[in-house]
């Protein structure tokens, strides 16, 4: 007997799911949100989960619950169509997404597909076999080590996916040392460092007196990869001319050498990997789209570091005593502030800089017993005191990040490293006691925020933030300068620097947020967040005008950033974005590439009202991309 779970604030058609699923033999339970949802979900089977419930989203705590022991297969219901929020669904392993109203046969079919699928699943998982030396506890590793053991067990083509350093050669290891091909050899191509002039010869190999300096026949790589696993790593470095050359090869495993006369087989297992978008590039012709169809029959997606944080701990637990033994050192205890800096920090470079820190760390405690956060970088250091200073300004004075890119309301996602504090989140401390309902948009000089309740005004000029709240903001202001509250005879609090503008906000994110109901994963990534500051604003010429507007065709939106009203003075929009002057020491120029990055996503979301189809064509981006740019800089979909 299955146990089918409902969370749904539908009391209906919870009813009828659960009568359905009583009717067929199976016990059911009923939950009216996530919240209850989650305590009866450890032995669920099947779930039966509403994308929109009372206390969240059920799309984006799909991850949560596919992380529970028992793996229940999701099956998710909306009101309405959404093709995007069935695309997040259908990627973050979802069985079906079904629409409401449905009829009675189109819950019991899946119903019952779901649970023959649970019945047949083997005992144990199939990366449970597996040989491999993948060091990793998160339920995001064991996802890519289940797809690992999926590929071992055939000849197909894999694609391994990552940033830079999370390790994609040690997962093609893993296929291959798991594969019937494991006592052949494993030979790696760099396609990256491939000279052009000699990549046909270094992967085909070459005749005597091919060309100068021939002067003896070789073999090529792919000759040598023969019963064996041929890996090209940053295949999408690989010329065009070469890309074509390749695509007749995998396809009949016979190639003919520089120089030569006659075909060679070759009998060998590709295994790609990349840490681009493949896709994106095929979309602008820099990669040909039929070689990633036969690339990509299995792809293993490795996740980045910052987002499967509890896998920090244990490869520091890994590879330390290794460190340890390389340099003839004692073992050291390790103090809590130690481990809390690694948790805290983003890892950019993923795995391969954690080890460095690692080893840096070690060196530099020379005979201390203990390793303390003293002994890491100072640039991890200084970036996570950067993070917690600008954190903790952004938390007291009502701030949400970037929330005004020239003015334009936004919302946004100011967080510290999100292993330490959750994506999007503010450190939790005496500064972010009184930030509660803060919400709104801010100018970039002096500044006040009407943000219902409260009041902040802010000075922007000086090296610290302060907050001046008041109570009594639910009166319009009666001028510009006049903090609701505050009689016309009574000026507002003033920067030193500039006089503050006032804007009513519309609504937005708690402050410290990355918007309601950012996805997990979705929250400000940290070298992004870390160095964003209000005082970055951007000058006109960076500052551009959209590429299409959202208001019903009529070109309003774009015309109001690309002329003067009619009595000669500028527009709104013009006004915003005058140059700005930068109080004390000019921003590093690619902190501020990125922090306007960041809010031109943020506001490509708002006018496009979180449809991925819009923002597209607003934007011109292909999906793919987009969703990239979402996820790089901590930009909420929705």
């Amino acid at each position: 007997m299955a146990h089918v779970l409902i969370i749904d604030a539908d009391a209906a058609f919870a009813q009828l799911v659960a009568g359905i699923a009583e009717g067929l033999g199976h016990r059911a339970s009923r939950a009216g949100g996530l919240t209850e949802g989650r305590l009866l979900a450890d032995d669920a089977d099947v779930v039966f989960l509403a994308a929109t419930l009372p206390d969240g989203n059920g799309v984006e705590a799909m991850p949560g619950l596919r992380a529970l022991p028992g793996q229940p297969e999701i099956i998710v219901t909306a009101e309405g169509g959404d093709p995007d929020g069935a695309e997040r669904a259908i990627r973050h392993g979802a069985w079906e997404w079904l629409r409401k109203p449905l009829p009675a046969d189109r819950v019991v079919l899946p119903l019952l597909r779901a649970l023959d699928y649970r019945a047949r699943l083997p005992a144990q998982r199939p990366s449970s076999r597996l040989k491999h030396s993948i060091v990793g506890v998160s339920a995001a590793i064991r996802r890519c080590l289940d797809v690992v053991a999926e590929a071992a067990g055939s000849d197909a083509a894999a694609l391994v996916t990552g940033e830079t350093g999370v390790g994609k050669e040690l997962f093609a290891r893993a296929i291959h040392d798991n594969s019937p091909r494991a006592a052949a050899p494993f030979v790696a191509v760099d396609c990256a460092s491939l000279p052009r002039s000699l990549a046909g010869s270094i992967l085909f190999g070459h005749r005597k007196g091919a060309f100068t300096g021939a002067d003896s026949n070789r073999d090529g790589l792919v000759l040598q990869a023969d019963r064996g696993t041929l890996f090209l790593d940053e295949v999408g470095e690989l010329p065009l001319s070469m890309q074509k050359m390749f695509l007749r090869v995998l396809q009949e495993h016979r190639f003919r050498p520089v120089g030569g006369r006659t075909e060679i087989t070759s009998d060998f297992r590709l295994i790609a990997a990349t840490n681009r978008d493949l896709e994106d590039m095929a979309e602008r012709s820099t990669f040909r789209s039929d070689l990633l169809y036969r690339m990509r029959t299995v792809v293993v997606s490795i996740p980045p570091l910052r987002e499967r944080c509890e896998d920090v701990t244990a490869l520091a637990g890994h590879y330390l005593p290794r460190i340890w033994a390389r340099f003839a050192l004692p073992e050291k205890d390790i103090s809590p502030d130690f481990h809390e800096t690694l948790l805290a920090y983003h890892w950019p470079g993923n795995v391969r800089e954690l080890i460095h820190t690692l080893e840096r760390a070690v060196l530099a405690s020379q005979d201390a017993p203990k390793l303390f956060a003293r002994h890491l970088p100072d640039y991890l250091r200084i970036c996570l005191a950067r993070a917690a200073a600008r954190n903790g300004a952004a938390a007291t004075a009502g701030l949400a990040g970037l929330a005004g890119f020239a003015g334009l309301a936004g919302q946004a996602g100011l967080g510290g490293p999100s292993c330490l504090y959750g994506p999007g989140q503010a450190p939790v401390g005496k500064a972010a006691t009184d930030t509660t309902d803060l919400t709104g948009t801010t100018d970039l000089t002096g500044t006040t925020v009407t943000t219902g309740p409260h009041t902040a005004v802010l000075d922007m000029a000086g090296p610290e933030l302060t907050r001046h709240a008041t109570d009594d903001a639910r009166r319009p202001p009666d001028s510009l300068g006049e903090t609701p509250g505050t009689s016309g005879n009574e000026p507002a609090a003033q920067t030193p620097h500039a006089a503050p503008t006032e804007r009513t906000a519309g609504t937005g994110a708690k402050c410290g947020t990355g918007g309601p109901g950012a996805p997990p994963g979705w929250g400000p990534r940290a070298p992004y967040a870390i160095y964003t500051s209000p005082h970055y604003a951007p000058p006109p010429e960076r500052a551009a005008a959209p590429h299409a507007s959202t208001d019903g065709g009529d070109g309003a939106a774009r015309a109001a950033y690309s002329r003067h009203d009619t009595d000669g003075t500028m527009s709104d929009a013009q006004q915003a974005l005058q140059p700005h002057c930068f109080p004390g020491e000019l921003p590093r120029f690619f902190d501020f590439r990125d922090a306007q990055f960041a809010a031109y996503l943020r506001e490509l979301m708002r006018r496009a009202g979180g449809d991925i189809r819009a923002a597209c064509d607003l934007s011109g981006l292909s999906r793919s991309h987009l969703y990239d740019l979402l996820r790089k800089h901590g930009v909420s979909p929705r």
